[in-house]
């Protein structure tokens, strides 16, 4: 299983570090988080990894040459309510885009492009290729992102399903966009309509009603 997002954030190492009490550095490495501080590569090609095609919020260059990955979430222990979210807001307006000194390591679809996300770009064409059961959860394959969008299902033919967990009346908007990019997988396509659960291995059944 394989995960690639729009999103910045760490919800998933977090959950991970809590869950088996390791670091959060340690988290990303386990996880093979690209990119991350530790993980300028994934190394394990054939397990699972998470592929974050902006980068990483709470991440950032801490040298001129931009080299240096750091983490802002420091390793100790956090109460990841209010009082950190303060804290960030602080951090973010008083550096008006810079951290201490230092540069993201996020950026938006519309800003230049950079390495980390070329090759973030790279990684995640390469597990789609891979990919014979692909769950959409939550994204609409807006039509800003569709540059990247395409680059990432470029030349992607092992897809089985498609499966889009969204809400009714969103289904046929989502449905519209993707056909924009893979419009050969228009009768390979069904909606998971249930938006209080995650279409997981144990709400969809068997992979083999699932392909069917």
């Amino acid at each position: 299983i394989n995960f690639i997002s729009w999103n910045y954030d760490l919800q998933m190492e977090l959950a991970y570090a809590k869950t088996y009490n390791v670091s959060l550095l340690l988290a990303q490495q386990q996880l093979q988080v690209y990119p991350s501080p530790s993980l300028r590569d994934l190394p394990k090609s054939d397990a699972s990894a998470i592929i974050k095609l902006n980068g990483t919020a709470g991440i950032f260059y801490a040298d001129s040459n931009n080299e240096k990955l750091q983490n802002f979430i420091y390793e100790k222990e956090f109460d990841w309510h209010e009082e950190y979210l303060e804290t960030m807001i602080k951090v973010f307006y008083a550096n008006s885009g810079r951290i201490f000194g230092g540069n993201p390591f996020f950026k938006f679809y519309f800003e230049e492009n950079r390495n980390s996300n070329n090759k973030a770009l790279e990684y995640a064409n390469a597990i789609m290729k891979k990919t014979d059961i692909l769950v959409v959860i939550g994204y609409s394959f807006h039509t800003s992102n569709r540059e990247i969008d395409e680059a990432v299902f470029k030349n992607c033919s092992q897809i089985k399903k498609v499966i889009f967990q969204t809400a009714d009346n969103d289904y046929p908007r989502v449905k519209h966009n993707f056909l924009n990019i893979k419009p050969e997988l228009e009768n390979k396509m069904s909606l998971y309509p249930d938006i209080n659960n995650f279409p997981t291995p144990n709400n969809l059944g068997s992979i083999a009603e699932v392909i069917t």
